[in-house]
């Protein structure tokens, strides 16, 4: 789900860009949520550069993988190590805080996009397609 405040927020940073439109992709996610999209992307061979928490659950596709465990074996795994490690700690989608992705390819101005971004006083943090290998735009509101 993503919240109306983060819906607000975007609004404001495209009206910055002089941008009408986004696809808002991702929004906040639960422990089940969020090893599905993990194993959804390992499985793709997409791999998200996460912190010590996210890379632990990385390690536990690995191991499962190697021993030919089933998908939905492989998510019940993963879940209980993202259950170990916190969700919140593994992916910030897991908190509180306002976070989305936003499709790269629906942004018509990336550069604008990109600087109402960086001047926004909304935005706690955000990163941009390929950084850390993420697919898409990564934004953490304040």
């Amino acid at each position: 789900p993503v919240s109306q405040s983060a819906k607000d927020k975007l609004r404001q940073v495209l009206a910055s860009a002089n941008l009408t439109s986004a696809t808002i992709v991702s929004g906040t996610r639960t422990v089940a949520d969020q090893a599905r999209i993990m194993e959804e992307n390992l499985h793709n061979n997409i791999r998200i550069n996460y912190a010590d928490a996210g890379d632990a659950v990385t390690a536990v596709y690995d191991q499962m993988k190697a021993q030919n465990a089933s998908r939905a074996e492989i998510r019940a795994a993963m879940e209980a190590e993202i259950n170990r490690q916190g969700c919140s700690a593994v992916s910030r989608h897991c908190s509180t805080q306002d976070v989305i992705d936003v499709s790269s390819g629906s942004i018509s101005n990336r550069s604008a996009f990109e600087s109402a971004l960086d001047d926004s006083n909304l935005v706690d943090r955000y990163y941009k397609p390929g950084q850390f290998n993420e697919p898409g735009y990564h934004i953490e509101f304040k």
